[in-house]
């Protein structure tokens, strides 16, 4: 009897253990390497009366051990790196069931431990004796693609993004891996749905793959139309129950367009057409002349001066694939206004400034803010050049096939630069104009810029300039403390484009200066006004002080009158006619070294702005080809001393 007893005690002590047999683990995809046969441990062979198995190769252990919690303590089997289930690296994966089994292949639920290395994946644990099995996994940019799958994603490569119908294709990788211990067998990728013809196997995977093993397969999606383009990717394989593992797969076709955008109150500048640039982050996306973008980060669309997208102008709350297709734009910011964005005409349109400023087509009010005003010349020492900038602002090539003037005066300015013929949308190009004037007085003309812009061609605007020859003014009329800057004032030349004088005798002068964005001329005792005796009230571009029909009062009293000076004269000059010219003559003046010839058909016109400098001279006589006994004309011989 005792020895009967005795045995029962024995089978009761070691009920715990079984057989010690190879195991196979399976179904962990991360760490992977956790996967493989696993042996019986020799040292220790057991824990907590059950046994210890470690990984053939090395590295990771199977074996039960009492979880201390106090709640109560309770056994767990473990998938550990070490056999501690209670240190730093916790455990890769603890018993879900059947944690007090003899062996782990009763587990059939397993959780994941808290081990720093994230675990991850569903363990199978069979003895090694059963037949080895294959468990494919499929991933796209290191992430798992689970079979069946209909949903498409940039972060799984699922999603091919916007690629160019006429010039561009997506290539993306997936990687297939067998995470069990039996080797996976592939026998074909295809590729169904309706835009299968879209999507192509560039690079097939390899037909076997080993335990723990990987191999990768390319898929190219190069679209045939526009738009949303969609089909199923299926992996023929052994796995048991995923044999032919699918998910969907996206992409959109799209035909570079620009766009135009309008309905923003501030700022106003982003109201003007976007040119295509090209893909980034995945979707399309514009820049405007300006700088300002319509772009995606790839959650939202973004109207914005930058492309960073942590602050703002306006953003959508969807991501469709075409930003055609916002249904509405959310401000940020001082932002204001709703963006209305459209397909933009693809047209070419013209658009001209100068120093800056646009210059409206048909214009006819020549001002120095836009360079249209050229200032004043000496005829006899200078010239004046201003460039102006074409732009083309539409979306199609601009030609420009000419740049020409029209008007009285036309041949007193000339294109010393000219702009290039083709202008690329949303860029420009300059040219440069010459005022070189042979007589006197204000010249203007009409610049006409040829092109193939449909409701500006030709595109027009005036401009004008003053041609001079030096003569003194005579100022009367101030009283007070400065009646002294009453006389003559000598012609010193040009300062900030315009006629300047010095008194004679005296340090005051008559100038122009620009003054809080408009000129003036000034009556001064300095070329500095921050203050000034007088300054003309209105008429401040007029070329010459002596238009100007009002002057106001700073530090002088009275009311300025300012004429030019009366040219000195030689004697009265005597003109014979014949048929086809006439000979000017006169007598010598005392101290003369030259002597300028004036001409005007008026006798009664202001000089010296109504009379043509027709030449200077050393001598007394002068012939005129272009009068004669049916043309005839006034003269007046002025000395140069």
């Amino acid at each position: 009897m005792k020895k009967l007893f005795l045995a029962a005690t024995l089978m009761l002590g070691f009920s715990s253990l079984v057989l010690a047999v190879n195991l196979t683990v399976s179904g962990i995809t991360n760490p992977s390497a956790a996967n493989g046969t696993y042996i019986p441990c020799t040292s220790p062979s057991t824990i907590n009366g059950k046994n210890v198995w470690v990984k053939q190769t090395g590295g990771y252990y199977i074996y039960n051990d009492i979880y201390q919690s106090a709640n109560p303590d309770s056994p767990y089997w473990n998938i550990d790196v070490d056999l501690e289930d209670q240190n730093a690296n916790d455990v890769l994966f603890y018993s879900n069931n059947n944690s007090d089994a003899a062996s782990p292949i009763s587990v059939t639920s397993w959780g994941a431990g808290f081990s720093p290395i994230g675990p991850t994946g569903s363990p199978v644990v069979v003895e090694e004796t059963a037949t080895p099995v294959p468990e494919i996994k499929i991933s796209g940019n290191s992430y798992e693609i689970t079979d069946g799958s209909t949903f498409t994603s940039f972060t799984t490569h699922t999603n091919f993004g916007s690629v160019n119908v006429s010039a561009g294709t997506m290539a993306r990788t997936y990687t297939v891996a067998n995470l069990g211990a039996g080797t996976l067998t592939i026998s074909g990728v295809t590729i169904t749905g309706a835009n299968s013809g879209d999507f192509s196997v560039t690079s097939a995977p390899a037909g076997s793959v080993a335990s723990s093993g990987s191999t990768t397969f390319v898929i190219t999606f190069n679209p045939s139309s526009t738009g949303s383009r969609n089909a199923t990717v299926t992996v023929s394989n052994n796995d048991s129950n995923e044999g032919s593992y699918d998910f969907s797969i996206n992409g959109y076709g799209f035909t570079p367009g620009d766009l135009q955008v309008t309905g923003i109150t501030n700022p106003t500048a982003a109201n003007t057409v976007y040119v295509h640039q090209g893909v980034m982050n995945n979707f399309e996306y514009w820049q405007s002349s300006n700088g300002y973008y319509v772009y995606t980060d790839g959650s939202n669309w973004l109207i914005d001066n930058d492309t960073v997208s942590s602050a703002v102008l306006f953003f959508s709350s969807t991501l469709p694939y075409s930003v055609l297709d916002v249904a509405s734009w959310t401000l940020e910011g001082t932002a204001t206004g709703t963006p209305v964005v459209t397909a933009s005409d693809p047209n070419p349109n013209i658009n001209v400034k100068g120093n800056g400023v646009n210059i409206v087509t048909g214009d006819v009010s020549p001002a120095y803010s836009d360079f249209t005003k050229f200032g004043s010349v000496n005829i006899a020492s200078s010239s004046a050049s201003r460039t102006f900038t074409i732009e083309n602002t539409g979306s199609a090539a601009l030609t420009i096939s000419g740049v020409s003037f029209t008007g009285t005066d036309a041949s007193s300015f000339s294109v010393t630069s000219a702009p290039a013929s083709t202008v690329a949308a949303m860029a420009s190009t300059t040219f440069t104009v010459a005022f070189d004037p042979s007589a006197t007085g204000v010249k203007s003309a009409v610049i006409n810029i040829s092109n193939n812009d449909s409701d500006e061609n030709p595109y027009t605007f005036t401009v004008s300039g003053d041609a001079f020859t030096p003569i003194n003014l005579i100022v009367s009329g101030i009283t007070g403390t400065y009646t002294a800057s009453n006389g003559e004032y000598a012609h010193l030349g040009l300062l900030n484009g315009f006629q300047y004088w010095k008194h004679i005798s005296q340090n005051f002068y008559i100038y122009n200066h620009i003054f809080e964005n408009g000129y003036y001329w000034n009556i001064d005792t300095d070329t500095n006004d921050n203050t000034q005796l007088f300054y003309s009230n209105g008429n401040g571009e007029v070329y010459t002080p002596t238009e100007v029909a009002s002057w106001g009062a700073v530090d002088g009293a009275g009311t300025p009158s300012l004429v030019y000076k009366a040219p000195s004269s030689a004697a009265e000059p005597t003109v014979a006619y014949s048929a086809d010219q006439a000979v000017i003559s006169w007598t010598a003046s005392a101290g003369a070294v030259s002597y300028k010839v004036y001409s005007s058909a008026d006798p009664y016109a202001a000089f010296p702005s109504g009379w043509n400098l027709e030449t200077t001279v050393a001598g007394l006589t002068w012939t005129d080809a272009s009068a004669g006994a049916s043309v005839k004309k006034f003269y007046v011989v002025v000395a140069v001393n």
